[in-house]
């Protein structure tokens, strides 16, 4: 048999069930919220990592383009070199004829190879080359040798101008390949805001933590003010793959010898940024200062350390409507 409840009972047990239904929607929509404030902030990284590419985009297609007009100039240089080439003048050639002496019973058999305006170069048929004085040669070999040495003269000249020509492109060839860079051969790929978002959104847990990774880490040598020898100090590169600002960035540093082997591991504060107005936003990197990066004073024998290792442990942000 049902009972009656009084009516005080049932206000307090609908003001319960409104309470945790409003509850439950105030806390839905609260994360509602925070997701589409990640999302906003994503969005805005996504915006300025987009402008930030674009502009390295901008820079790195001028070079490209440079590079590719470097690379046809010097393909029509090396064509016109090769045509250059293939129109070196002709020596001109002579028959073979027998030369005769002014006086005696002096005679050679043999071509003109060559003349001045007082010897002439005789290669005979042996392939012996001789020289013989024009003065000593009779009438008719000297009228000879003068016809012949103005085609000489004639193809030294043009010898001459085709030799400088040809410098002048193997000049021009050698410019060039000097000035091409090395480090551009393909045409870079233009952004796009929408790649970058969905590069972003599968970065696990970018909507709710920091995000943070190491890129590089150095053993430097330093020599800190007020000592005379030199200490190996770790130099750590990062960037914030995150959508908040960084001002805190705690990790491990490990240091190795030569054979890997662990040599020491210690708890450091990679970054600290004791100011509201810095931080290492979305997108940046952030390389340590030679004369911020941890001293390796504790090496039991200095320079021990080979190569050294950075996790890191623990991320602080700020938020900040700018971002």
């Amino acid at each position: 048999m049902l009972q009656s409840i009084p009516i005080r009972h049932a206000v307090i047990i609908a003001v319960t069930i409104i309470a945790i239904s409003l509850g439950s929607v105030l806390h839905a929509q609260s994360l509602d919220s925070k997701t589409e404030s990640a999302r906003t902030k994503l969005a805005h990284v996504a915006d300025q990592l987009y402008a930030k590419r674009l502009k390295a985009f901008d820079s790195q297609h001028a070079e490209f383009e440079n590079y590719r007009t470097m690379v046809e100039s010097l393909a029509r240089l090396n064509e016109d070199l090769a045509k250059h080439k293939a129109r070196e003048p002709s020596k001109p050639e002579f028959t073979s004829r027998q030369w005769k002496a002014v006086v005696g019973d002096y005679s050679r058999i043999g071509t003109i190879e060559d003349t001045s305006s007082e010897v002439v170069v005789i290669r005979e048929e042996t392939g012996t080359k001789i020289r013989v004085q024009i003065k000593a040669l009779c009438a008719s070999d000297r009228i000879y040798i003068g016809k012949s040495k103005g085609k000489l003269d004639e193809y030294r000249t043009a010898l001459t101008n085709w030799n400088e020509a040809g410098e002048s492109i193997q000049n021009a060839v050698e410019k060039i390949r000097l000035e091409i860079p090395e480090n551009v051969s393909e045409e870079p790929a233009k952004p796009n805001r929408e790649a970058i978002l969905k590069e972003l959104l599968s970065r696990p847990g970018i909507l709710e933590r920091p995000l943070a990774r190491i890129l590089k880490v150095e053993l430097m040598p330093y020599t800190p003010p007020g000592r005379d020898e030199e200490i190996q100090t770790v130099i750590a590169t990062w960037e914030n793959i995150g959508i908040f600002p960084i001002r805190v960035l705690k990790a491990t540093i490990s240091t190795f010898d030569e054979g890997g082997i662990e040599i020491e591991s210690f708890p450091y504060i990679l970054y600290a940024a004791f100011s509201e107005d810095f931080g290492v936003r979305p997108g940046e990197t952030y390389t340590d200062p030679i004369d911020e990066g941890h001293l390796l004073t504790n090496e039991l024998v200095p320079g021990n350390s080979k190569a050294a290792s950075v996790k890191l442990t623990r991320i602080e942000v700020r938020e900040q409507s700018g971002l």
